[in-house]
């Protein structure tokens, strides 16, 4: 819950310091010399959380963008690094670009429920209002059609998701990776649970991001 609050909050810090965890990424320094062409949009590098709307009645309420620096080292770090540890064997060093690296969080059904039960002190209020709630959801994977992406006329509609992939509306993380190494392009989205249980000390974005660079790593060569 600790864990939760603290993204809660690193979301409202649009224009004012940013909150950031420090996340222990073991010999991170040997993958620093590996070449990454960041060919991300410039939304997507934007160190500062993005807001798509404050109207409960909006469709966009809840949804954030997330800004590149809620964690140290940043999503674009870590995934230089994992990319140099399963490729420090080989001959050649990979060419690697990436062209989409985002991490957006929906939380539009639990904020809702917090409003509607008359408890909000806020958004942090909503959060812990809604503690109660059931939030559990499995994590999902998938390829993404680059067109469809590219289609959706609102940035908000890339962080909605189906019933099936979270019957309980439970708060959620969606991560987009989009990359090419050595010219093979793949475009990857998951989703995975904004919170856990209250004895997980894992923190939420690291395990999204991480399990997005895991399932891009393990897509065909």
């Amino acid at each position: 819950m600790r864990i939760f609050v603290f993204l809660i909050l690193s979301l409202l810090t649009v224009g004012c310091a940013t909150l950031v965890l420090p996340v222990d990424v073991p010999n991170i320094e040997k993958s620093a010399s590996l070449n990454v062409i960041d060919l991300r949009p410039e939304a997507e590098k934007s160190e500062k959380n993005k807001i798509f709307s404050l109207s409960i009645v909006s469709n966009a309420y809840g949804i954030y963008r997330i800004g590149t620096k809620v964690i140290e080292p940043n999503a674009l770090r870590i995934f230089q690094h994992r990319v140099y540890e399963k490729f420090s064997h080989a001959v050649l060093v990979p060419e690697v670009k990436v062209h989409h690296l985002v991490v957006y969080s929906n939380l539009k059904s639990e904020l809702r429920r917090g409003v509607t039960g008359g408890l909000l002190a806020g958004v942090v209020g909503a959060a812990v209002a809604s503690s109660t709630q059931k939030y559990g959801v499995d994590g999902h994977a998938s390829i993404v059609n680059k067109e469809e992406f590219d289609a959706a006329e609102k940035e908000y509609l890339h962080a909605l998701y189906t019933e099936e992939e979270n019957p309980d509306k439970a708060s959620v993380l969606f991560v987009y990776l989009d990359a090419e190494i050595d010219g093979k392009r793949t475009f990857i989205r998951t989703l995975t649970p904004l919170r856990f249980e209250a004895d997980d000390k894992r923190i939420p974005y690291v395990v999204g991001v991480e399990a997005a660079i895991a399932y891009f790593l393990d897509q065909p060569a």
